[in-house]
């Protein structure tokens, strides 16, 4: 069976990536799973893929078509560009994203994080320590009280000039906040973003090491504010 590409709005894209359930589901089970919902029994197609399905076969639609658009996968365009040897094998070519509840997140150790937005704001090339210092600048400009903001953001943090010891010194807000692994800043990010109530979105990268989780995946998680 043939495939063929469609071309959809980011809009719509982003719903899809939604449903993605496993690091096994294609863009074509996905969109199966939703058809068979609105079939009704008795007409299936999820099952299986057909022959010389790909894990990617979608353009998405962003204002305007490129010359020469790249197919796009499950997740958002990666940006950031390596240096040469500072990543090996970072992402699956499938390019789906497994989505993990931020109150369950999976081992991520060895990850390196591909996009980041928090409270609307898109985050330029994003690291785990970084988006934990911008949810703390966050806390601290919204209630302008160390103590207050210590616990909201659980997190090492003294209020004064500090960079001995894994700090990073905050001048915007006279803070200097302690460096986290992965697992801990990435927790401690969408904890407070919680407190805060504001929406915060992180896509990521196993790398290929011993020890990762899941090397070379791909995985995003999300925590939404009240207002939607």
């Amino acid at each position: 069976m043939g495939m063929k590409e469609i071309s959809i709005r980011e809009s719509t894209y982003n719903r899809l990536q939604r449903h993605v359930r496993t690091f096994n589901d294609t863009h074509d089970t996905v969109l199966c799973r939703i058809l068979d919902a609105v079939d009704g029994p008795g007409v299936s197609t999820v099952e299986g893929k057909p022959n010389g399905a790909k894990r990617w076969g979608f353009r998405k639609k962003s204002g305007h078509e490129e010359s020469n658009p790249q197919e796009a996968s499950f997740g958002r365009p990666h940006h950031h560009t390596e240096s040469p040897g500072e990543v090996s094998g970072t992402e699956d070519l499938s390019g789906i994203e497994q989505n993990f509840d931020p109150r369950r997140l999976p081992d991520l150790r060895h990850t390196k994080v591909l996009y980041a937005r928090i409270n609307g704001e898109e985050i330029p090339h994003p690291k785990w320590n970084f988006l934990l210092e911008r949810v703390v600048t966050i806390a601290m400009e919204r209630f302008s009280d160390f103590e207050k903001v210590r616990q909201i953001c659980p997190t090492s943090m003294v209020n004064r000039p500090k960079t001995d010891e894994g700090y990073t010194h905050l001048p915007g807000i006279g803070i200097s906040v302690q460096g986290r692994s992965a697992n801990g800043a990435c927790r401690a990010v969408m904890e407070a973003a919680q407190e805060l109530d504001i929406p915060v979105e992180i896509g990521f990268a196993w790398r290929v090491r011993d020890g990762a989780a899941y090397p070379g995946k791909r995985g995003r998680t999300a925590v939404s504010s009240s207002s939607g």
